[in-house]
């Protein structure tokens, strides 16, 4: 059967990543959190094949406020035997 699906996620970095990172690179604002939205839909294709194109956005890329935000489309192919 065919499937949708949206998944939202967010990662908070620790302060110590962004302690080190400060140390590592002074130039470089340390990273804090990330934001990642997904949506996708599942085509079943055979009882053993779907092809599920998915879409994410994600905010703050690597942690960092000062990257620009990333937009991807993928497409993935699940065989089963």
């Amino acid at each position: 059967a065919d499937v949708a699906y949206l998944g939202l996620a967010q990662a908070v970095f620790s302060p110590h990543v962004a302690d080190h990172e400060r140390l590592l690179f002074p130039t470089v604002a340390p990273s804090d959190h990330e934001r990642v939205i997904e949506a996708g839909y599942a085509v079943a294709l055979s009882d053993t094949w779907n092809l599920r194109p998915d879409l994410q956005y994600i905010r703050y890329a690597r942690g960092r406020a000062n990257r620009s935000d990333a937009l991807m489309l993928l497409i993935r192919s699940q065989h089963s035997f």
